[in-house]
């Protein structure tokens, strides 16, 4: 499922909305990827250098688009099932996850050469940046979260869960991370200062709670379920 681009369209229409536009949503434009195989994963934004990479995971690569040109600039080949892509705009570093060896791979940002693989085990998934801290967190395997250094490059802890991570969000002012786990049937509070989950929330309404968003500041979580 590309259930980040749903989200992504959601959030848009949620936010035109509450601009209260009455023209709507309106495509600007369509860039094709060329010849990719397979389906796409997730999604990342360099926002200073206007591009966006794609996981291209049936495809074992990741596409970068220029923005500004729309059009493919280059493509990152050789990653084995790559799900997971996050950029980390300070130093500047690309992280994309392997579903296939259960790595995560940096490349510097200007060039795009590669700088490191972390070796964290099974269906590596999911990658989100928290730049205030200078750290990536990374879902993998049948239940865990890892947290790698952004200037080290290296693996400074995790965190067991009850299921594998789908969707899941930082909160950086609360140092929190608010995870999805919808093979449990739940979803985590991981304090990241402490260094342990403080809550789990079971009582859900519904199954397969994958996307998952902060809202208000991080004020509340929005949650989107599969089932029904």
């Amino acid at each position: 499922m590309c259930t980040p681009l749903a989200m992504l369209l959601y959030l848009a229409a949620s936010a035109h909305i509450a601009a209260a536009d009455a023209t709507g949503l309106e495509l600007e434009k369509k860039i094709p990827l060329g010849k990719v195989s397979g389906r796409i994963d997730h999604l990342a934004m360099d926002k200073s250098g206007h591009r966006l990479f794609v996981a291209e995971l049936g495809n074992n690569t990741v596409g970068v688009i220029d923005l500004q040109s729309g059009s493919v600039a280059h493509r990152i080949t050789s990653l084995k099932q790559p799900q997971g892509v996050g950029y980390l705009e300070e130093p500047g570093a690309l992280f994309i996850s392997n579903a296939g060896d259960g790595s995560v791979q940096a490349f510097r940002g200007n060039d795009l050469v590669p700088v490191a693989k972390i070796e964290l085990g099974g269906d590596a998934d999911n990658v989100r940046i928290n730049a205030a801290a200078n750290e990536i967190v990374v879902g993998f395997g049948a239940g865990a979260l890892a947290v790698v250094n952004g200037k080290t490059l290296e693996r400074e802890t995790e965190f067991l869960l009850k299921g594998h991570p789908e969707g899941f969000q930082i909160d950086p002012v609360r140092k929190r991370v608010y995870a999805n786990m919808p093979d449990a049937h739940e979803m985590a509070v991981i304090d990241l200062e402490k260094g342990s989950q403080i809550a789990a929330w079971d009582k859900l309404p519904a199954r397969s709670n994958f996307p998952l968003a902060l809202m208000a500041e991080g004020k509340a979580v929005a949650v989107v379920f599969s089932d029904p």
